[in-house]
């Protein structure tokens, strides 16, 4: 991938949570061997690294007006990272894949980690101001139904 300026990140950006239903994550952490799949992945993660910095911008009062406007005019953007949320999530993401099940508060053999990742879970029934990117991450999960 190879862009330069703002406006080829943007546009990018734009492509790339048209195409995902989301907008792209930073992985600092992550490293990628030379395949297809983790191209997309560094992809990503360049994308994200870039939107990390377009929210440092905003929050340090240093973008502009025009670039605070073409970036709310994507709906999935979104100013404020819910770190907790994101770390709930990818805990009842594990658990899934362990346990092959949806956490459940009602199972005689829940812990105390079930019984939390089910509140979590639960919290979302029935709701329906939900943030679509929220949504989208939710339905993800196996076993996952919204409603």
């Amino acid at each position: 991938m190879s862009l330069v300026t703002w406006q080829d990140y943007f546009d990018a950006v734009d492509t790339f949570i048209t195409t995902n239903g989301y907008v792209p994550r930073y992985n600092d952490f992550t490293v990628f061997s030379i395949t297809d799949t983790n191209q997309v992945l560094r992809d990503e993660s360049d994308l994200g690294q870039w939107c990390s910095l377009q929210r440092k911008a905003y929050n340090m009062g240093a973008l502009t007006q025009d670039r605070i406007d073409s970036l709310e005019d994507i709906d999935e953007w979104i100013w404020e990272i819910d770190n907790e949320w994101t770390k709930t999530l990818a805990m009842v993401q594990w658990f899934t894949s362990i346990r092959t099940k949806l956490p459940d508060d009602q199972s005689r053999h829940a812990d105390a980690l079930e019984e939390n990742l089910a509140m979590f879970i639960k919290g979302f029934k029935g709701k329906k101001q939900i943030p679509r990117y929220k949504t989208r991450f939710l339905e993800q999960i196996p076993e996952y139904k919204t409603g």
